[in-house]
This record gives C-alpha cells, structure tokens and sequence, in this order.
C-alpha cells in the first residue's frame, strides 16, 4: 500500500543520505519514480537523470527474445553516483548496469533475494517473495 510505500522510500533516502553522492540515476521505468521521490525528499538540488537513452522493447519481456538497453553517452560513473532501481528481482538489469557502470553504488528499494556487494550497495526492504509486486505508481 501507499503507506508502506512512503515509509520504505524515506528510509532509502535515508540510507542514500548517509554517504557522499553527486548524482542519482533512475533505471527505467520504475527505478526513474523511485529515484524523482527520493531526490524529492533529499531536497537539495540532486538532479536526478535516465540512465538510458532506450530500451528495446523486448528487455522485459519473458520470450526468449534479448532485448538490448541503450546507454547514455555520460558512463563514466564514480563510487558518488547511486543508480536507482525500485525492484532487484533477477538480477538481469544489475548485471547489464553494473558491466556497463563498475565504479556506481546500486540502490534498490525492495530486494526479493539477496542484493550482490551489499556493503556497497543499498537496499531499503528485502520481501521474500515469488509474486509480482505492484507498487503504488502502477495502480
């Protein structure tokens, strides 16, 4: 619910807040909502920048088809820039980001298994589930 939803964004931005950053980095589609809340909320000029310049439509889709995600031209990312994503599910768009952006720290706001390099990376709440999630911005 929408409450849940708010708490666990505070406590991300909480968590993000914590540690020195430039930029924060939205991974399209809801990793951009989850990123605009946050900087929101951090409310001191963050800019809060798509990580992508497209995304082939077959990316996420469950068809044996391997849909390719176009980067921005900027990728050269330090530990200081978060890429923001609202579900680490997979782990398929981890690992095509963090090949492509080595250097960034990982946000996600929830977890459904364990999240790679957690020292580095952050994550708000683990839901140990097999269910797909709907948050409240996809009612």
């Amino acid at each position: 619910d929408y409450d849940m939803y708010h708490d666990d964004i505070l406590r991300l931005a909480d968590l993000i807040n914590l540690r020195p950053f430039n930029r924060i980095y939205g991974i399209h589609k809801g990793g951009l909502i989850v990123a605009c809340h946050v900087a929101y909320i951090l409310d001191n000029n963050v800019r809060v920048l798509p990580l992508y310049k497209g995304v082939d439509d077959n990316y996420y889709m469950h068809n044996n088809k391997h849909g390719k995600l176009t980067y921005m031209s900027d990728n050269k990312l330090t530990k200081n820039d978060i890429i923001i994503d609202d579900i680490y599910d997979t782990g398929k768009t981890y690992k095509d980001a963090k090949a492509n952006f080595p250097e960034a720290t990982f946000a996600f706001l929830y977890a459904k298994k364990d999240v790679p390099d957690n020292k580095t990376n952050i994550c708000a709440a683990m839901i140990r589930t097999m269910d797909y999630i709907v948050l409240p911005y996809q009612t």
